[in-house]
């Protein structure tokens, strides 16, 4: 791997004997490189777990630097976790879930997700029109929203952090605005369109 200047030394802890053997130190300085940060932290902003942006990368990576086919253990991967983690909380982020399952991918089967430490946590309700959305800052708040458009009732569907997530995954035209609508009427309303489908090729 190229020369990816410097970085924290990784506290080991219990992963002591595992980081002291040359695959120990090639993870951590994979783990370091400013590509596989960005990476982390675009799957975080996404609400992915940052290992999961990791692992195709690492396991062609590996078979380059010449360790063996099944080198990498399940301590390995966990230790992966453990300096993920020590890379990403220092740049202000912070653990959102444990064991989140990873569907895509190689060598992790599931991860943890961080979140922003300042990161603001929208509660997402559907009504019966699926793509009639009310955004609130709790799961208790279902008990101020108005009625739905349909006449039905909402559902509580989820919670997410992030404005790309928000934009990306729930049509979220205006995050700042549903942040302040939020802050002021204790909800955000509004449509999810669509996505638009990318053009056909022609010829």
């Amino acid at each position: 791997m190229s020369d990816t200047g410097k970085f924290e030394a990784y506290a080991s802890g219990v992963y002591r004997a595992r980081y002291e053997t040359p695959m120990g130190q090639w993870l951590w300085e994979f783990v370091n490189h400013p590509d596989n940060v960005i990476r982390m932290t675009t799957a975080t902003l996404l609400g992915r777990p940052a290992a999961e942006a990791l692992g195709e990368r690492l396991a062609i990576q590996l078979h380059e630097a010449g360790f063996d086919d099944g080198a990498f253990t399940d301590r390995d991967a966990q230790m992966v976790g453990n300096m993920i983690k020590q890379v990403l909380e220092p740049q202000g982020y912070e653990i959102d879930q444990v064991d989140v399952r990873i569907t895509s991918g190689a060598l992790f089967t599931c991860a943890t997700r961080y979140k922003r430490r300042d990161a603001f946590t929208f509660h997402v309700f559907r009504a019966r029109d699926f793509r009639e959305v009310a955004l609130t800052a709790s799961k208790e708040a279902i008990e101020t929203l108005p009625s739905p458009p349909d006449g039905g009732r909402w559902r509580y569907d989820r919670a997410f952090s992030g404005d790309m997530l928000g934009v990306a995954a729930f049509g979220l035209v205006n995050p700042g605005k549903a942040k302040d609508d939020i802050r002021t009427h204790g909800f955000h309303r509004y449509r999810q369109e669509r996505m638009l489908r990318a053009p056909r090729q022609q010829g």
